[in-house]
């Protein structure tokens, strides 16, 4: 078989072997890497032999800095600025005074403990004091933290990669040329980390602004003016400074969000497959690199070493970086035992054994061997028991059962208040805020805000809702926003109101994860704010009779078109009116109707008479939506 065959023949197996691995991380729930290093090993010369990841030679090294400088980039598009600037102290020392910490106990233990040379030492030191997104978002899926608990695991995971991968960088220099002095390496680490901000910054800075101008002809282009702001930055500032790309990957992504509308839906899709493809190919590569008799080689020093890094390095890093915050002793607990290892380390210690192989040094593969055993002890015994330790220490947030509504109209108002009534948490998102005035004074939460952003549905609490109602006059915005609900925090209960004269109807993705078309049909809710402000239309509320319409769906109902059903309350909840909400006995209907369409719709529900809903709204001359 050719070279060529084989690359392509070895790349085949580790990119099905990648998605075998997310496939089962997807059925079980458990963090990816588990499988991902699992089938590694199980493929590698140690294994099956499947895969060697020999062939692909010089290859390797660029497979693995391209993907890292993507998977970084990614994680900076993604990181929530909002909660970041709310625990920005914390985060400041983490990535500073928690490195430095981490690097000089581990580079100690590593030296006294598992016996390795110094130089070698501060490489194992300096490799460990990242712990990376592609491991702590998993986690965070599963375990409901505060939103500032969370955004320390999630911006530490993110930010202090590429000062940890530039610090080994730097170490690896000294181990291969020790003559220079500790200044010099000192000068190159803060230079590259300067180089990197400054190059990053400015062509994300550049590439959100093309992207916020575009035109039509270029909005399918967006992905890759983003892949290309990612993987230019990081050429660009390596041909500055070696190195520098890293911390300048991160620094794009994370000003690049100026320009990128949240709802792009292409964009987030096309990043969120490459980031999956690239971290499951990497991972399945390195793993299967490891060599297991180097790995068990170490033996019980290098178990304790990694012992003294998870249960005394970890915890002194993180009680003194959070002092003085607003975090209690269980959080700070929390945060001491869950910080796993992930792609940043592995790669970097993969790509300087690579190295320090090429130059004939005898150790070139101890500290790269520390690390992976440290990735396995850390992913598994955190990443498996986060979600119990959490419980236990009760830190979890309970589900709390809210309501988020996007628009503050009086319709959207009436909706929240017979929620508020039953019992439930009721939230407004609306960019008025005369109309949120009104939403607090009737003793309801409301967020002055664009509901297509995602820092005001984080602001509404969106990750404790269980039901999401888009009731704008603006069908794009409600379709943002619900896509925003269903994607990112896979809510099962979501209702979009869309104007009649919008022809595009319901977006596909929406229909396919099962979002209802609240009203049962596309109305002109715009007709009808007007109708309720000229006092043409108001709310009642019918109880389903035995003789009537029960049993039946909503969307049978020979309703005018004069008629506009809001909710269904019954024993067991409200339910937002769709076309398939299934009527039955004793049930009540809330509708908005004319009264003259009154005794028809109590005829056909087989009411006895119908109730005049009092209507709570705000009647006050407020401007509509």
């Amino acid at each position: 078989m050719s070279h060529g065959a084989e690359v392509t023949r070895l790349l085949v197996v580790a990119l099905m072997a990648g998605i075998l691995g997310q496939a089962l991380s997807a059925i079980s729930g458990l963090p990816s890497i588990i499988f991902l290093l699992g089938l590694g090993v199980l493929l590698g010369p140690d294994g099956l032999g499947l895969v060697q990841p020999s062939t692909l030679g010089s290859g390797l090294e660029v497979l693995v800095r391209l993907g890292v400088a993507f998977i970084l980039f990614e994680g900076g598009m993604t990181l929530r600025l909002r909660y970041l600037v709310q625990v920005q102290r914390s985060i400041r020392l983490l990535i500073s005074l928690g490195v430095a910490i981490t690097f000089v106990l581990a580079t100690i233990a590593a030296k006294f403990v598992a016996g390795l040379p110094t130089a070698h030492a501060a490489l194992f030191g300096a490799l460990v004091t990242v712990t990376g997104p592609t491991v702590i978002k998993p986690i965070l899926r599963r375990v409901r933290l505060r939103p500032e608990v969370a955004s320390i695991m999630e911006g530490e995971g993110i930010l202090a990669d590429p000062v940890g991968a530039i610090l080994a960088a730097v170490c690896l220099e000294y181990v291969l040329s020790p003559q220079g002095s500790l200044g010099h390496h000192l000068g190159n680490f803060a230079l590259r980390l300067g180089i990197g901000a400054a190059i990053g910054g400015a062509l994300g800075y550049l590439a959100g602004l093309a992207v916020k101008g575009r035109t039509p002809a270029l909005e399918r282009l967006i992905p890759l003016i983003t892949l290309g702001c990612a993987l230019g930055a990081y050429q660009i500032a390596e041909n500055w400074r070696q190195d520098a790309g890293i911390m300048a990957a991160v620094c794009a992504g994370l000003v690049v969000q100026h320009g990128v509308r949240r709802d792009h839906r292409e964009l987030r899709e096309f990043k969120e497959l490459i980031t999956i493809l690239v971290l499951s190919v990497l991972f399945v590569l390195l793993a299967a690199n490891l060599s297991r008799q180097r790995m068990l080689s170490e033996g019980w020093p290098g178990f304790l070493t990694i012992l003294v890094v998870i249960f005394a390095i970890r915890p002194v890093n993180v009680f003194l970086c959070t002092w003085g915050e607003r975090l209690n002793l269980r959080e700070k607990i929390f945060l001491s035992w869950v910080a796993p290892r992930g792609i940043v380390a592995a790669s970097v210690a993969s790509l300087a054994s690579l190295l320090l192989e090429r130059e004939g040094d005898p150790q070139a593969h101890r500290a790269e061997s520390l690390v992976f055993l440290t990735i396995f002890i850390t992913v598994l015994a955190q990443g498996l028991s986060a979600g119990p330790i959490a419980a236990l220490l009760r830190i979890e947030r309970p589900h709390a059962r809210s309501v988020i509504l996007i628009g503050a109209n009086r319709i959207s108002r009436r909706i929240g208040e017979s929620y508020r009534d039953a019992g439930r948490r009721v939230t407004f998102i609306d960019r008025n805020p005369i109309l949120i005035e009104s939403v607090l004074q009737a003793g309801m939460r409301g967020v002055v805000g664009d509901a297509s952003d995602r820092e005001a549905l984080a602001q509404a609490r969106l990750m404790d809702a269980d039901v999401f109602v888009a009731a704008t006059a603006r069908s794009a915005v409600n379709q943002a926003a619900a896509m925003i609900a269903v994607h990112d925090h896979e809510l099962d209960e979501v209702h979009v109101a869309l104007d009649d004269s919008d022809r595009r109807g319901m977006d596909e993705t929406l229909d396919r994860e099962g979002a209802q078309l609240l009203f049962g049909r596309p109305v002109p809710l715009t007709a009808w704010l007007q109708k309720l402000d000229a006092r043409e239309a108001g709310f009642e509320e019918f109880e389903v009779g035995e003789r009537g319409a029960a049993k039946r769906p909503l969307g049978d109902a020979p309703f005018p078109s004069d008629v506009l059903p809001l909710l269904v309350r019954r024993a067991d909840g409200l339910t937002p009116a769709n076309a398939s909400t299934l009527l039955r006995a004793g049930d009540r209907v809330l509708v908005l109707c004319r009264p003259s369409d009154r005794e028809g719709i109590a005829a056909w529900l087989g009411s006895p008479r119908p109730r005049r809903d009092a209507d709570t709204s705000s009647k006050g001359d407020l401007p509509q939506r």
